[in-house]
């Protein structure tokens, strides 16, 4: 707020709106003890908080055997486009995308989210009959259960949690009974130097969870969502937006009147009714045609 980058006049839902002098007075106050103006007291801590999140990315791809220089970052969430690309840029990916509805995401994947039943059962065994009974008894309680619920079963997946023996974490690993233990190691082995960075397939390996998951019919699919129909004026002038050490002026849009392949350069503010995106100067967003932002640099 006090750096620009989230319009200090918006409203928020029906009558809920931002004091943004009294952010100003309370980042005075903090930044005096640190020797800072108000901006440069919030620039700091977007910085420090942008940092651990990076540190959060890093633990879940590099730290996972995933090179994230492969990836774009999906960036959702009513702040997640204002942090997504200085995140995305500090790992070196390939891009941001923006999607569609981003300030409501995780509802509408909930909505989108078939309704399933999960169970597990420790069976400690390095035998594949052993896995495909437990398995089979799991695949029958877990689609009962789910009717029970007033849900009709229509997929059943099952997975394994595999280690070396006298290992002391495992991976999960997808298997279906009748897949075999010879079908299982391999996956294992593969998984294990994927995630690890290496792989011993002469050792012997032991399952020790099975797992399986009923799933149902989702309430929304997203051939249901209405279609994207662009509307009102995508452009909104420009405002003055901190980056670095002084401000500039950015252009601020409009998104939901931004048509597919509409091009927006930054420094450039996007704004929806639930979610903000901050564009730093030489990042391009391209609307795609199913309505998510696109950035690049």
């Amino acid at each position: 707020l006090v750096l620009g980058r989230i319009d200090a006049h918006g409203r928020f839902g029906s009558n809920l709106t931002l004091q943004a002098e009294a952010a100003r007075e309370a980042l005075a106050r903090l930044g005096e003890q640190l020797g800072l103006d108000p901006r440069q007291a919030a620039a700091g801590m977007v910085e420090v908080v942008e940092e651990v999140m990076a540190g959060a990315l890093r633990r879940v791809s590099v730290e996972q055997g995933a090179d994230p220089r492969r990836a774009a970052l999906v960036a959702f969430g009513g702040a997640g486009g204002l942090h997504g690309t200085s995140l995305a840029r500090r790992l070196d990916m390939a891009g941001m995308l923006v999607p569609l509805h981003a300030g409501v995401f995780s509802a509408l994947g909930l909505l989108l989210s078939p309704p399933r039943q999960d169970w597990s059962h420790t069976v400690m065994t390095t035998k594949a009959r052993e896995v495909d009974s437990q398995l089979g008894t799991f695949h029958q309680m877990a689609e009962e259960q789910l009717r029970a619920d007033g849900v009709e079963p229509v997929e059943v997946r099952s997975s394994v949690d595999v280690r070396y023996i006298g290992q002391s974490h495992e991976l999960t690993v997808d298997y279906t009974p009748g897949d075999g233990w010879d079908t299982l190691a391999d996956r294992f082995h593969r998984l294990h130097a994927e995630r690890n960075g290496f792989a011993r397939p002469d050792d012997l390996i032991e399952v020790v969870t099975v797992r399986v998951a009923a799933l149902g019919s989702p309430v929304l699919t997203w051939q249901q969502l209405p279609d994207i129909r662009p509307g009102g004026d995508p452009e909104r002038g420009t405002r003055s937006v901190v980056i670095g050490p002084s401000p500039v002026d950015a252009s601020v849009w409009w998104r939901p009147g931004l048509a597919p392949g509409a091009e927006v350069i930054g420094p450039a503010v996007i704004e929806e009714p639930e979610a903000t995106t901050f564009l730093h100067p030489g990042e391009r967003a391209v609307v795609h045609d199913s309505g998510a932002l696109q950035v690049d640099w």
